[in-house]
């Protein structure tokens, strides 16, 4: 029978490698083991760990391997709170708020962010300010306009903003010749100047979605673009549904906006 350890809680093992099997052999046998100083090896694309291990506190890892060999860990250590990475040939940043945390390589190779201002950030680069061009990003979801974080984004086809849009947000995109399709919200702060500004450095932008909470301020529609061809203005939700009435479509019926586009969703007043 193997032996299983009932009192060890620290554990440093140097100068001997080790793969996410032996790892898994490790933490069976060490049932209150709390930290760990270990090198691991990552040798083969289906080695994983299939098994929580939940005394694990603290980790201090030398890796060589992929990124997602170390999320199968990380996933599987759910009262982690103590991590150090030193990685081979590749760089993490971590982002997280509250109990929600993501772990990714440099650079960023995904196609979609999601941006809270809650967001806290640290990455084990040499450099802090390095990796910051998300040029993979082709989707943007901000949940609020207080942009603080230093990516900044070149290929945005898909913006969806769920909050006004302000100078921030506008900072970190240095290019919207690519954009797509914009969803928005309009609020109290709703800047006309600064929405026509943004609609003129998106040359392509063909779907536009505006959500709003209040009336929705009919100079939107004195905006001087040749691309838009999809606009809807049906509202948030069933729980509000904002309906237009005969002065104002007739306002719409001889804008631009309207005159071009090829899908036009609205409610209108009986």
């Amino acid at each position: 029978m193997i032996p299983i350890s009932l009192t060890i809680e620290y554990l440093s093992i140097e100068n001997i490698h080790c793969d996410l099997n032996d790892l898994s052999h490790l933490f069976k046998h060490t049932h209150h083991l709390k930290k760990l100083y270990q090198n691991i090896e990552y040798n083969s694309n289906n080695e994983q760990l299939h098994i929580i291990f939940s005394s694990i506190i603290s980790l201090n890892l030398t890796f060589e391997g992929s990124k997602y060999s170390i999320e199968n860990l990380l996933q599987k250590l759910p009262n982690l709170i103590s991590l150090t990475l030193q990685l081979s040939h590749w760089f993490v940043r971590c982002d997280w708020y509250s109990l929600n945390n993501i772990l990714y390589t440099l650079p960023y190779t995904f196609d979609e962010f999601i941006y809270s201002n809650k967001y806290q950030s640290k990455s084990i680069c040499f450099n802090n300010g390095d990796y910051w061009l998300y040029n993979h990003v082709n989707k943007i979801i901000f949940e609020n306009n207080f942009y603080q974080y230093p990516a900044r984004f070149l290929n945005i086809r898909h913006l969806d903003l769920h909050c006004s849009l302000n100078e921030n947000i506008l900072s970190a995109l240095l290019r919207l010749d690519r954009l797509h399709s914009l969803d928005t919200v309009i609020r109290n702060d709703f800047s006309y100047s600064l929405f026509e500004t943004f609609i003129n450095q998106a040359p392509h932008l063909y779907s536009l979605r505006l959500k709003y909470f209040n009336d929705l301020p009919m100079e939107i529609f004195r905006i001087k673009t040749k691309s838009i061809q999809r606009i809807d203005l049906i509202g948030n939700s069933i729980y509000h549904i904002r309906y237009f009435n005969s002065i104002e479509c007739e306002i719409l019926s001889h804008s631009l906006l309207e005159k071009q586009c090829k899908i036009l969703l609205i409610n209108v007043e009986n």
